[in-house]
């Protein structure tokens, strides 16, 4: 099958399609639609209406979520252009859309689907847009596209299956819980082995409980230490409040005191023992 190259800000495109995370269901195949001017070589304003329409397609059919491994993409090729004799000119544009489900890790197209548009408007380039505006997500055409892209993918993870648990294993081993798991959540409920993918789940969610209760608990004591060690700070510094406090009032009392009257207390301690 034909390869297809897709540039890494393609691949960043995905991360950014983030409403679809929102909508993502474990269990399910994920397309992600891609479309840049990176590769596309078409204007920006061609480029964002198309990304559109790939990003309406998988999520009209059930099949939009982010992915590392599949996408969604296309290809637009000038097929005709003619001008009419009217007044005012007309651009009659004549496209060919082709759709390509890809998988992208073995750099293959699993599938494909072109579309002839046509597009009429007294600029050129909106003559382009009024013919992109046709791609229907729901049309038939479309729809068996989809689901045969789906189905092209169930049977690549059924292949390859072992590899993905054991990459899951790996990633659990290491305390990489929240990759392990969406490792496997990206895996079809449709694959054969699935309840193997669901046990393995279920066990690496039982790991990351453990240690994050584990770590809560360790957690609790260095705060409880903390506090103990904080109250017996506060108790010293207290202590010295006071102590300063005692010094204070002695001092305050030796520069008040009037000496005659010390030496008259002495004076008459002196006459007293003589008498």
């Amino acid at each position: 099958m034909k390869k297809l190259i897709l540039s890494l800000s393609a691949l960043l495109l995905c991360l950014a399609a983030g409403a679809q995370s929102a909508n993502y269901t474990p269990g399910k195949v994920a397309f992600c639609p891609v479309f840049d001017t990176a590769f596309s070589g078409w204007s920006q304003e061609i480029t964002d209406l198309m990304q559109n329409k790939l990003t309406q397609i998988v999520m009209q059919n059930g099949v939009g979520s982010f992915s590392e491994q599949y996408v969604l993409t296309a290809k637009i090729a000038l097929e005709d252009k003619q001008v009419t004799a009217t007044a005012p000119a007309q651009y009659v544009v004549k496209l060919a859309v082709q759709l390509q489900a890809v998988d992208v890790n073995a750099q293959i197209l699993i599938r494909e689907l072109t579309l002839p548009l046509t597009g009429v408007d007294r600029s050129e380039n909106r003559a382009y847009v009024a013919a992109i505006r046709q791609i229907n997500p729901r049309n038939p055409m479309v729809k068996s596209f989809i689901q045969e892209a789906s189905d092209a993918a169930v049977a690549a993870y059924n292949h390859s299956l072992s590899v993905y648990l054991n990459d899951a294993r790996e990633l659990d081993a290491a305390q990489q819980y929240d990759e392990a798991l969406y490792t496997l959540a990206q895996i079809p409920k449709d694959v054969d082995r699935y309840p193997e993918v669901m046990a393995l789940s279920s066990e690496i969610v039982e790991h990351k409980t453990k240690v994050q209760k584990a770590q809560a608990a360790a957690q609790a004591a260095a705060a409880a230490q903390k506090r103990e060690a904080d109250a017996e700070a506060l108790q010293r510094e207290r202590d010295l409040q006071v102590q300063r406090e005692m010094m204070a009032a002695m001092q305050k009392k030796q520069e008040s005191a009037q000496r005659t009257v010390l030496v008259d207390k002495v004076k008459k301690f002196f006459l007293g023992s003589l008498a």
